[in-house]
């Protein structure tokens, strides 16, 4: 025993240990220091702890990881599926515009090569663009019988002998005319 002095030390010191063991805090930090100092020092719940939790932990740390590793091939997976709705929508976008402007697949390739040099994703005004582009040739002129009113012969195009008298019912009554001639016609394949 020592004196007075070192005994009321001693007890303290139990007492504030003691204290720093039970603290909520920092008793489990304590705990673990002891032992580290004195591997002897028995502490259950540290026990529990290296026995129970370590493993625990060692595994949930595996299964974050394979996690970690699922969320990236996920991830890879809905940008592939992304990427493959957007080429399919692109392909749609593209018939649609060949069959919409007749275009050949040269006129395709411009259409594509349009919308890559101005990164426009809208296939129908490259286009429109590119169709715009294209240079219209002249109409063929007209040749052989002319049409044209100054030109029309109403009794040569009238079958029969009595054209000038069918002429005339025509110019009247084109649509009493036309009964007539769908009456005629029945009344012969009758």
């Amino acid at each position: 025993m020592g004196t007075p002095y070192e005994e009321a030390v001693k007890e303290k010191a139990l007492l504030l240990l003691d204290k720093m063991i039970k603290d909520p805090k920092h008793g489990r930090a304590i705990k673990r220091a002891i032992h580290e100092v004195d591997p002897t020092t028995n502490f259950p719940e540290l026990d529990v702890e290296r026995e129970v939790v370590e493993p625990v932990r060692a595994e949930l740390a595996d299964v974050r990881k394979q996690m970690n590793g699922f969320g990236e091939r996920m991830d890879k997976f809905l940008k592939a599926a992304e990427d493959t709705k957007a080429e399919n929508d692109l392909a749609s976008d593209l018939r649609d515009v060949q069959s919409k402007f007749h275009l050949t697949e040269d006129g395709l390739r411009k259409v594509m090569e349009r919308m890559r040099d101005k990164n426009n994703p809208d296939a129908e005004s490259a286009a429109a663009y590119v169709v715009s582009q294209i240079p219209r040739g002249s109409p063929a002129a007209a040749t052989g019988a002319s049409h044209l009113p100054q030109n029309f012969n109403l009794k040569s195009m009238l079958p029969g002998d009595d054209a000038d008298a069918r002429a005339t019912a025509l110019s009247k009554d084109p649509w009493g005319y036309f009964d007539a001639e769908v009456r005629a016609v029945l009344n012969e394949a009758a």
